[in-house]
């Protein structure tokens, strides 16, 4: 599992932490993913093609206990729910 983990490591490119990630303890230049609030964001995004950002954003927020606005989850589905390619293909494989 540590193995996946740094595999999955992204630069951190501002100073701001996106929503299924979490700042990497060892390096803070770098953050790691977390699978469960990713997965959720994946299922939120398509929900929120039926029922509006607005919904999405309240379901999300009671899965995962984080908090992400309707206009960032908006923002999110543009850049893509994983922001690595290899992030998806490690997590589905671990699964």
């Amino acid at each position: 599992m540590e193995e996946l983990k740094s595999l999955n490591k992204i630069r951190r490119k501002t100073s701001t932490i996106p929503f299924g990630y979490v700042l990497d303890t060892e390096d803070k230049k770098h953050l790691s993913p977390i699978s469960e609030e990713l997965q959720a964001l994946d299922q939120a995004l398509t929900y929120a093609k039926s029922c509006g950002w607005r919904k999405a954003s309240q379901w999300l927020l009671a899965k995962t206990d984080r908090y992400i606005s309707d206009e960032g989850l908006k923002k999110r589905s543009k850049l893509g729910t994983y922001l690595d390619a290899t992030t998806k293909e490690n997590i589905q494989q671990s699964t």
